[in-house]
């Protein structure tokens, strides 16, 4: 169910207008748990709002929770979680075939996202594009990873390998 008036409601707010427009520099906001994800779509939806989001949750749990409010409060974003690996480091097993798909699936996502969100003038060179910028046409991206999954280690270039 979208709960989109909710972030509306917030952006709307003249009290919580300084606090939205203080975001977008190095500030540090919190707030109420359940006000997390509506803060952070108001936010999204802001007129010059990075357009990109990485959302670091304690759990693995706790982000899946995060996907699905993230999908009721932002129905026009690209939200992807991010899952970590259910080995540890020292364990001689490789995480499972589904993990592994979807943080790449994830990654390709986000690659997508990014290349569609340039204007076509700038694909390449040095100075593509920022990942930040604002596109009209598409919805925000959202990844959601929790602590464990975020510190676990890529290789670069993973998302631009072809799925078979």
């Amino acid at each position: 169910m979208p709960l989109t008036g909710i972030p509306a409601a917030i952006a709307a707010d003249p009290k919580l207008e300084r606090v939205l427009e203080s975001a977008f520099s190095d500030a540090d906001l919190s707030c109420v748990e359940g006000a997390r994800v509506p803060l952070l779509a108001a936010l999204l939806r802001a007129e010059h709002a990075p357009r990109a989001l990485l959302a670091i949750v304690a759990t693995g749990r706790e982000a899946d929770g995060v996907v699905d409010a993230f999908r009721a409060y932002l129905p026009e974003a690209q939200v992807h979680a991010f899952p970590s690996w259910e080995t540890l480091p020292h364990e001689r097993l490789s995480p499972s075939a589904e993990t592994v798909g979807r943080r790449l699936g994830a990654l390709r996502a986000l690659r997508a996202w990014r290349a569609s969100a340039r204007p076509a003038a700038s694909l390449s060179g040095p100075d593509a594009g920022s990942p930040g910028e604002r596109s009209e046409s598409k919805g925000p991206f959202v990844l959601v990873a929790s602590v464990r999954a975020a510190l676990q280690p890529l290789l670069p270039g993973l998302d631009a390998i072809e799925p078979v």
